[in-house]
């Protein structure tokens, strides 16, 4: 069997850069240890995919997990991949509810990677602006996969990201 690189994007804490799975008796330790990262701080995907590659001798397959809102752009670390050689599968978690605001009410809300926040009074509008304007992120990210021959998964944030993997060995 190969071993398994893990790469933890961006570094976490008391974690190396890399882990290295041998068998698949970790995996239930990988999913707790995916669980318990931490959700919020600043992306920048491509600098630490960067990191994450030099720490790997064989390229193989990659899979970037995220919901890729990465200031420099959603596909930064998948390119990095691509150019590194992996083969390479963009994981695109997605809440829906990111995109939903109740109108007629009066809204705070606080991006928990940079903590910037704003108050907003939701208009029919405004909720259709947001909700259209993520439709189309998600779509750019799925149509860049797509012609950079990136795979690209789909992961619905209240689905677990096991299910999202054995589909695609199915």
């Amino acid at each position: 069997r190969d071993p398994v690189a893990f790469g933890w994007v961006p570094a976490v804490p008391a974690r190396p850069r890399v882990d290295l799975f041998r068998s698949g008796r970790r995996v239930d330790a990988l999913l707790d240890d995916l669980a318990s990262a931490p959700a919020g701080g600043t992306t920048t995907h491509a600098d630490d995919v960067e990191r994450a590659v030099v720490s790997v001798r064989r390229r193989g397959p990659a899979f970037l997990v995220s919901d890729f809102f990465d200031p420099q752009g959603a596909a930064t670390g998948l390119s990095r991949l691509v150019h590194h050689g992996f083969e390479t599968t963009a994981v695109h978690v997605v809440d829906a509810r990111d995109a939903t605001l109740p109108v007629g009410e009066s809204v705070h809300a606080v991006d928990v990677e940079t903590g910037e926040a704003i108050d907003v009074d939701v208009t029919a509008a405004l909720a259709e602006a947001v909700h259209a304007a993520w439709r189309r992120r998600v779509e750019r990210l799925r149509a860049w996969c797509g012609a950079h021959e990136v795979t690209y998964v789909r992961l619905d944030a209240d689905r677990s990201l096991w299910d999202a993997v054995q589909d695609l060995w199915r």
